[in-house]
């Protein structure tokens, strides 16, 4: 007899009524019904709630409305409220693919425990309504850095196209609710650094494409240094990477105007060994361009802002 498991989808929301409906309506669409949606309102001030009221029956949802605390904090009061044995996280502006819990709940039932993350490639969509497959990376258990995109190895995957075994985040803990951005890439990093995960290579979820916290330059600047900070331990193994890591860095000081930081961050960062070519090219603009003379530039050093 097949195992059907409950699933806890956690669904964090903030004045998305114009989308929300969409999201809930793929979750509640899933060939597999065994589930709970559990939706946390982090202090909306528009009809977001009168839209879930209105669109949908309340007892197929748990609607719970906090003051605003931000993303990690409302996906960690979801995770409180959590019953199910996997733990599944649904945006407020995208949309599941109506089998995406099914080929999930069927492949992780014959892992082992070991396995905390089965995950998906997406469709992403941009504002014209344009769509391509988004390729997520491949996990390796206890690797932190990817050698080959000199960054954390788990970034480029989709908190929404995740299913989790609850276990594994009872083990390794919570969303760290001070990072302003990159939750999710700190929490899988985690999560890799102990468990095996599974990737299913084919799209599952549809990402749309839209203005919020990923837009939002100063957010990526904290975010990025407060990883460095934490994981300031494998710098001596990977100089590579930090030097990776510095030109990220500058790169967002640049583009968001703050001149003299990039170009303080860029001048420490190419006297640093081993070098990279890309990175020397990326450090020369910055210390000797103001990002709003990008335009100006050949078209083969613009490609290298995108």
């Amino acid at each position: 007899m097949k195992n059907n498991p409950l699933v806890s989808v956690i669904l964090p929301t903030y004045n998305r009524s114009e989308t929300i409906g969409r999201a809930i309506q793929s979750v509640l669409s899933q060939t597999y019904n065994n589930l709970e949606l559990i939706i946390i309102d982090d202090g909306s001030t528009d009809n977001t709630s009168e839209i879930i009221s209105r669109q949908f029956d309340k007892k197929n949802i748990r609607y719970y409305w906090q003051e605003n605390k931000g993303a990690s904090a409302a996906r960690n009061y979801g995770l409180k409220l959590a019953q199910g044995k996997y733990i599944a996280f649904q945006d407020s502006d995208d949309e599941w693919l109506s089998n995406k819990l099914d080929s999930q709940v069927d492949i992780m039932e014959l892992c082992d425990e070991n396995t905390a993350v089965c995950y998906s490639n997406m469709n992403r969509i941009d504002e014209l309504g344009q769509k391509y497959i988004w390729q997520s990376p491949v996990v390796f258990r206890g690797v932190v850095i990817s050698e080959l995109s000199l960054d954390y190895q788990v970034f480029g995957i989709g908190m929404q196209t995740s299913l989790v075994r609850k276990k594994c985040i009872d083990n390794i803990g919570m969303f760290d609710e001070t990072l302003p951005r990159f939750i999710d890439l700190d929490w899988f990093t985690r999560l890799a650094e102990q468990y095996d995960f599974c990737f299913i290579q084919k799209p599952l979820v549809n990402y749309y494409e839209t203005v919020g916290i990923t837009s939002n330059l100063k957010s990526l600047i904290k975010a990025r240094e407060v990883l460095l900070e934490k994981h300031a331990n494998i710098f001596d193994e990977n100089k590579l990477f930090y030097l990776a890591q510095q030109v990220r860095i500058a790169e967002a000081y640049w583009k968001d105007g703050q001149t003299k930081v990039a170009r303080s961050i860029a001048f420490n960062a190419i006297t640093l060994t081993p070098f990279k070519l890309l990175f020397v090219v990326k450090l020369v603009v910055i210390i000797f361009f103001p990002s709003s003379l990008i335009s100006r530039l050949p078209l083969e050093i613009r490609k290298l802002f995108q």
